[in-house]
């Protein structure tokens, strides 16, 4: 059984490129879980945010439509990363995971999740997908 689809927003630049370092991790641990994942990165943060809405799908409860299914979005990056994916996750009405990999990390910090380790991070959010 699959925990579902997961579309994650990365951002190889955050934290001095720690997004980058941290995303494989990341990907690989959804993925172990049992999430189907989808990545989206993008050229700057426009077309981020763009890629993203278009990964998610505007009408996601369409069976026809082949990105049905999303369970969430999770954001891999820093504060600025969370907020572009906070927007679509409401748009959207669905979950927002956080893996903290910015040099701030106020939301995480905020939210008492774990910072300084992805790993952890995906798994807490893979837990949360297949509890």
């Amino acid at each position: 059984m699959t925990a579902g689809r997961v579309v994650v927003l990365v951002n190889p630049t955050a934290g001095g490129g720690k997004g980058a370092t941290n995303a494989p991790l990341v990907l690989e641990e959804l993925r172990s879980s049992g999430c189907d994942v989808v990545e989206v990165r993008g050229i700057d943060a426009a077309d981020a945010i763009n890629s993203l809405r278009q990964a998610v799908g505007s009408d996601f409860g369409d069976s026809d439509d082949p990105r049905s299914g999303v369970r969430a979005i999770v954001a891999c990056g820093g504060d600025g990363t969370v907020h572009m994916a906070l927007q679509v996750a409401v748009e959207r009405a669905l979950p927002l995971g956080i893996v903290a990999t910015g040099t701030g990390d106020d939301n995480a910090r905020m939210l008492d999740l774990p910072r300084g380790d992805a790993r952890a991070a995906a798994q807490r959010i893979a837990a949360a997908l297949n509890g």
